[in-house]
């Protein structure tokens, strides 16, 4: 598991990635998609601290949740 999520507050969504693995794009999207149906997300706070990276395409993967393509 690469990615983890909590709430901070009302709309305000931790969204934290250890690390970009082959399907970290899909696991991060479906976290997101999970706490939408939870509430509106108005805010997110995305936590890449120590983060070795990994996986181009994962991070890729991980922007067009948020942009569109």
């Amino acid at each position: 598991e690469s990615v983890s999520s909590k709430w901070l507050s009302k709309g305000i969504a931790y969204l934290r990635i250890k690390q970009f693995q082959g399907d970290t794009d899909s696991e991060f999207y479906k976290i997101v998609k999970k706490l939408q149906k939870e509430q509106p997300i108005n805010g997110v706070v995305l936590d890449l601290r120590n983060n070795p990276w990994g996986v181009l395409q994962a991070a890729v993967g991980v922007v067009d949740t948020f942009i569109d393509k």
